[in-house]
């Protein structure tokens, strides 16, 4: 299956990065879920957090500063 193989083009998603995004994703919402019971949980929030967001920049994603965009509130 041409998905499950990796690639080193820019418009294919490489699927270990995939793979490392969507295990941090969980351990993020892990995380901020037990946040809500432990306070003290605020550090492993931020870590998890963090390596989130610097597997989505390694992915080619952005943050976007555009507070017009779609998928945004705008608070009126």
């Amino acid at each position: 299956m041409a998905a499950r193989r990796e690639k080193g083009e820019g418009s294919v998603l490489q699927v270990r990065l995939l793979a490392e995004a969507v295990r941090a994703a969980g351990q993020f919402q892990r995380s901020a879920l037990g946040h809500m019971d432990h306070e003290n949980w605020l550090d492993r929030v931020k870590s998890d957090g963090q390596r989130l967001a610097d597997l989505l920049k390694q992915m080619g994603f952005t943050p976007n500063t555009d507070r017009s965009s779609p998928g945004t509130r705008n608070p009126a």
